[in-house]
């Protein structure tokens, strides 16, 4: 039997052919679709690192507007050793603890929590035991905690905590053995102040004292949050965070480089400089309006190497208040970064009495 050309089909070059053809389409339509998915992914962790870059800034922010709460008078600021806790703490809005070299930061914050007494009382009598007797108990509630100011340059403030509701006579009784204390409190004298700072937990109605550190795990790649006063244990914040850089804003009337101005003229109210120097004095912590920070934020999306295994990600430092720069990780795995940085005015330092 003879079949005519039309009935024969193809032949095998043909299908060869076309098989070919074939391929070539698949390979081209997978090749746009990687690169899609490539783009989409590149998107998603863009999106991601804004997302964690924003909310790393505002929880910092945020604490950051509360410093200084009910602690914001001369008489307080840089305290000396407190006598009733480990460790030792400075009694101060902000503390900014320099990193070695290019390493991150930490910053300590310190607020008060209690909303219903932002000022301090007095003491009418010697201190006995564990007896204070107050000018004033409004706004103070058991389980609080106080911190006691003397007038004496050489005797130390203590934090100390309510143990019952104070009486009729201005009288509280205090909870021994807060916070690792060790010793006895000194005798404080008449007219010493008494700050009420809220309690450590959160009750109803009330916030609690704010006593926490914000650091950078950078095996980890997250800012992470430690509440000195409860617990003590770290909190993951935000992921994808390298790097954390801190400096105070003073005004203290010194050009140090870091400001043009016309003139510089100390509490005035104006920021004359930035600078990592902690103060040492009450008058120094005073003259603190606000801190500036920036984060070095990673985009989650590792990037494939090029042919000779080698990263084509930009390796440029990323610059940060103006005059400085992050220095960026290189080599595998390869990775993109970005940079948020905000000022915070100290808002309690601002408002503070007279």
């Amino acid at each position: 039997m003879f079949f005519s050309r039309a009935e024969r089909g193809f032949s095998l070059l043909e299908l060869m052919i076309g098989t070919l053809i074939g391929l070539m389409g698949l390979t081209w339509v997978t090749q746009i679709y990687l690169q899609n998915q490539s783009a989409q992914r590149t998107t998603i962790s863009e999106g991601g690192v804004n997302s964690g870059g924003t909310y790393a800034t505002s929880m910092l922010e945020r604490d950051l507007r509360m410093a200084g709460f009910g602690i914001q008078q001369t008489s307080a600021l840089n305290c000396p050793t407190l006598t009733s806790v480990t460790p030792n703490i400075t009694i101060a809005p902000a503390i900014i603890t320099q990193g070695a070299g290019n390493l991150s930061d930490s910053l300590t914050i310190l607020s008060s929590g209690n909303n219903d007494r932002p000022l301090p009382s007095a003491l009418t009598a010697t201190m006995q035991g564990n007896q204070l007797v107050l000018s004033s108990t409004a706004g103070l509630n058991a389980q609080d905690i106080l911190l006691i100011v003397p007038q004496s340059n050489g005797t130390p403030c203590a934090l100390v905590q309510v143990n019952a509701a104070p009486s009729l006579t201005q009288q509280i009784t205090l909870t021994p053995n807060l916070l690792s204390l060790t010793g006895t409190l000194p005798n404080y004298q008449v007219a010493d102040s008494v700050f009420s700072l809220g309690p450590l937990t959160a009750q109803a109605s009330r916030s609690p004292l704010t006593l926490r550190t914000y650091d950078v795990d950078v095996t980890n790649a997250q800012l992470r949050a430690r509440d000195l006063l409860v617990a003590n244990t770290l909190l993951p914040i935000a992921d994808g965070i390298l790097n954390l850089q801190a400096e105070y804003a003073f005004d203290n009337g010194t050009n140090n480089g870091t400001i043009s101005a016309t003139t510089y003229v100390a509490n005035d109210g104006i920021v004359d400089q930035y600078s990592v120097n902690t103060p040492t004095t009450a008058a120094q912590w005073l003259q603190l309006l606000g801190v500036r920070f920036a984060l070095l934020v990673r985009i989650g999306n590792e990037e494939k190497p090029n042919a000779a295994g080698q990263c084509t990600t930009p390796t440029t430092p990323l610059n940060y208040f103006t005059n400085q720069a992050f220095t960026i990780p290189t080599g595998l795995p390869c990775y993109r970064y970005r940079v948020f940085e905000t000022i915070v005015p100290l808002r309690n330092a601002l408002w503070r009495p007279a």
